[in-house]
């Protein structure tokens, strides 16, 4: 059943689904919503009459004793959708889960709340495992009392029931909004400036806030409802992230507003600067300086161990969702590189993490695959289980990435990503991981079924792939690419430098660990010396 919930100073939501009974209760944790000026005058686009202002979030029980097993006879449902009746907080939704996956939270460590959890239900397994990992920080959630922001809903497009008539569309055969010149949103609050990038789930387009008077980012997700549903994801965890982390201390993006427009949930962020990505392509792919990389790492680890304390896995790290709070930059004289004479070198150093549209809370459903290629972690391909240690290995290959400029593992497919794994490591993949692998579909299909072995080469591969692989050099000397003494013992002289590569290869060992659970969490590798000399 689709619902609307609506609070009564009409601030719409957009239909979340849910086969909740009205039985069935659940407990908020109030929190403060994204502001709106009192000039603006959202559109209901329907409005649940079941719900009104003086309700009470529980209803009395009947006097005949409920038949709970007739009641749930087609299962459980997914999520519990209510909304806070406290005075003196903003309103707000809570979306119980109900079918997690394992959890890998230390009973021992969670942080007490003001208010109780919601009521027990049933726990379905997730179709794929998580490794019992977790983190050692002592902030940890559950995803059932993460509240989700209040959306209001302007200008919506209600469906055309004269089927003589056409209703002109704002978006594109792909359901993204078309973005014009004299397009705004919010009923003229936000004027868009330009279009800053287009991907899966939406674009992203910078805008001036004609209320707070500065310009942000806005992501506008597409008009589709998978992808709406999926908007409610990134909406849970921006708010979690901002909420205890006011001052964004961690430097993970924070949610400022989210509004309804015609169909769109726009979430809007603040504006920084180019991704990582984008510098290291204008730079020409030259590695960054050594001071550089070591405060990128910093900022990495301490980022997503804020978020591992959360309970939360980011799942999508890679240089392009790491943005520079600045571009400004000065050219240098480049010695010893062939093609060029100078690089950029950045004035400020400082990143902030970004996209969470992938990010998910540990306790919950657990997809197949996660991660960008290039940035996967084995245990992911593998099919044997994912969680907070992926993340960490994904940060591994961005470090990688930073030394050289090129990436650690350039393929597109799982057996020449495990062949290629074992040949930068140089070693194989341990066979308990690998046993592991074959109790599952997907694991099974990249093993040799006599060996027991990563399935490769075989009959398929191709010898371009083969070739590849074998001319792949290990992971120090990928890095002689930057410091020759790191192979052949050599010393530059330059004690501090020695000391740097030294560090970095230590704690790179430490990430790329096959087994996750053997893997240095993010808490352990800000006390590595590499982030401490």
């Amino acid at each position: 059943m689709s619902t609307t919930l609506v609070n009564p100073e009409h601030n719409y939501l957009f239909p979340y689904s849910s086969s909740a009974s009205n039985n069935a209760a659940a407990t908020s944790v109030p929190t403060s919503t994204a502001g709106e000026s009192n000039n603006t005058n959202p559109t209901p686009t329907s409005v649940d009459t079941n719900v009104s202002s003086n309700s009470s979030i529980c209803q009395k029980p009947r006097k005949a004793s409920p038949n709970w097993t007739e009641f749930y006879k087609n299962g459980y449902p997914k999520e519990i959708i209510v909304i806070s009746d406290d005075e003196d907080e903003d309103d707000e939704i809570v979306i119980t889960n109900t079918s997690p996956a394992k959890s890998l939270v230390n009973d021992n460590n969670k942080r007490l709340l003001s208010r109780p959890p919601s009521p027990p239900h049933k726990k379905l397994r997730s179709k794929f495992p998580v490794v019992s990992y977790k983190p050692t920080t002592e902030r940890v959630l559950k995803s059932s009392i993460i509240r989700v922001p209040l959306v209001r809903s302007y200008s919506p497009v209600l469906p055309n029931t004269d089927p003589a008539k056409t209703t002109p569309s704002c978006d594109d055969a792909n359901g993204h909004l078309v973005i014009e010149d004299s397009t705004t949103l919010a009923n003229g609050r936000f004027v868009i400036g330009k279009v800053l990038g287009q991907g899966t789930f939406g674009k992203v387009v910078s805008a001036f806030d004609k209320i707070k008077r500065k310009v942000c980012a806005v992501k506008i997700i597409r008009a589709i409802p998978k992808y709406r549903e999926a908007s409610k994801i990134e909406l849970r965890v921006l708010s979690t992230i901002a909420r205890y982390d006011p001052e964004n201390q961690n430097r993970c993006i924070h949610l400022l507003e989210c509004f309804d427009y015609k169909n769109h949930i726009c979430i809007v962020m603040d504006l920084f600067g180019m991704s990582i990505f984008d510098f290291l392509e204008s730079n020409h792919y030259i590695p960054f300086p050594r001071s550089h990389i070591k405060s990128f790492a910093k900022q990495l680890f301490s980022s997503v161990a804020y978020l591992h304390g959360l309970n939360l896995v980011h799942t999508d790290l890679k240089p392009e969702n790491i943005l520079l709070k600045s571009n400004n930059s000065y050219s240098e004289p480049l010695e010893n590189h062939t093609k060029h004479k100078t690089r950029l070198v950045l004035e400020d150093t400082t990143i902030h993490l970004i996209d969470f549209g992938s990010a998910i809370f540990n306790d919950e459903y657990h997809s197949s695959v996660v991660s960008t290629r290039h940035y996967r972690a084995p245990e992911v391909i593998l099919g044997i289980g994912w969680s907070f240690p992926c993340d960490i290995w994904s940060i591994g290959c961005i470090l990688v990435e930073f030394c050289t400029g090129e990436a650690l593992f350039p393929t597109y497919d799982d057996l020449e990503h495990l062949a290629l794994m074992q040949r930068v490591f140089g070693k194989s993949i341990e066979r308990y991981i690998l046993h592991s692998a074959s109790q599952n579909k997907i694991g099974a299909e990249l093993l040799n079924k006599t060996t027991g072995k990563i399935n490769y080469p075989n009959v398929n591969t191709k010898k371009k792939s083969e070739k590849h692989v074998k001319s792949t050099k290990s992971l120090r000397q990928t890095l002689k690419n930057v410091r020759p003494w790191l192979v052949d013992g050599a010393t530059t002289g330059d004690v501090a430098e020695e000391q740097f590569w030294a560090d970095i290869l230590d704690l790179l060992e430490r990430i790329f660990v096959y087994d996750p659970e053997k893997r240095i969490t993010a808490e352990e590798a800000l006390r590595h010396g590499f982030l401490n000399h």
